[in-house]
């Protein structure tokens, strides 16, 4: 049977940090409306910092709408996408030019640690369906 809880408070905040980090993103690193991502191969790979976050800025929109009120999600979700733009905006945060860009990106990536962290404990087990949050 699957588990259902509320979301904690610590992911619905990051709803907001969502669009904060997906302006800084696009701004910082001159990212387009539309950006092409190259597909050319299975070894094709970002190959510039607009690249990197590009592909920041499509986990944020994911992230966006896992932090939803009650929009469904699972930790078996959130916790990779949290770990993986945590680990991308650790990178991006020292190659940016304004510090006020990288201490968003670097608050930011603390609190994805510990959203992640909780979430983890939340769900507490590795056998059965995932817990699901609202």
């Amino acid at each position: 049977m699957t588990r259902r809880r509320r979301k904690p408070q610590e992911l619905l905040d990051l709803y907001h940090d969502a669009e904060l980090l997906f302006q800084t993103l696009g701004q910082e690193f001159n990212v387009p409306e539309v950006y092409e991502l190259q597909l050319g191969g299975i070894d094709a790979s970002p190959r510039t910092d607009s690249d990197i976050a590009a592909l920041a800025m499509e986990r944020a929109q994911a992230l966006r709408l896992a932090a939803t009120p009650r929009i469904l999600t699972t930790a078996d979700v959130v916790i990779p996408l949290a770990a993986q733009l945590a680990r991308t905006l650790g990178e991006l945060a020292d190659t940016v030019t304004r510090p006020d860009s990288s201490h968003i990106m670097l608050v930011i990536r603390q609190k994805l640690n510990v959203v992640g962290q909780i979430m983890v404990d939340l769900d507490g087990s590795t056998d059965g369906p995932p817990t699901e949050f609202v």
